[in-house]
């Protein structure tokens, strides 16, 4: 079976939609998007990371990268500490009211990630983590989002 580019394409949009529509939905009592919560993924998995570091480990421009810090700082979700070394870099971590209610947000998008995967065998999913990691790869090999 031959699926046409423009399918794909059109699915691929699709999916991201709606994912990002439901996700912002469940997400809305904590004051944050999807958008943020990759951001908020990362810097609970990495602490003391800097803004530059952040945008290349999310594979965001610069320009995303510090509005969505902006954001999450303003919520008191993240706060910068500057590194003494240059004062114009900061360090990234999670704040305590962050910290606190991080478990609860995972859980949030882990059950909204099964709900969207609901039917698909194991098998099935790690093949298609493997083709859209090849997709993201193609897209983004020698690369530099500015």
């Amino acid at each position: 079976m031959e699926i046409e580019q423009m399918d794909l394409e059109m699915l691929l949009n699709k999916i991201f939609r709606f994912k990002q529509v439901n996700l912002d939905k469940l997400l809305k009592p904590y004051q944050i998007t999807s958008g943020l919560w990759p951001y908020l993924a990362v810097l609970q998995a990495s602490s003391n990371m800097t803004q530059s570091n952040l945008t290349l480990e999310l594979r965001n421009d610069r320009a995303m990268t510090a509005r969505s810090i902006a954001k999450l700082k303003q919520l008191n979700y993240v706060t910068g500490e500057p590194a003494s070394h240059n004062k114009h870099m900061q360090y990234l971590r999670l704040t305590s009211k962050a910290e606190t209610i991080m478990p609860e947000i995972r859980q949030v998008v882990d059950n909204a990630m099964l709900e969207m995967t609901r039917g698909i065998s194991e098998t099935d999913l790690q093949i298609t983590q493997q083709t859209l990691q090849q997709i993201l790869f193609n897209l983004t090999k020698d690369k530099t989002i500015e």
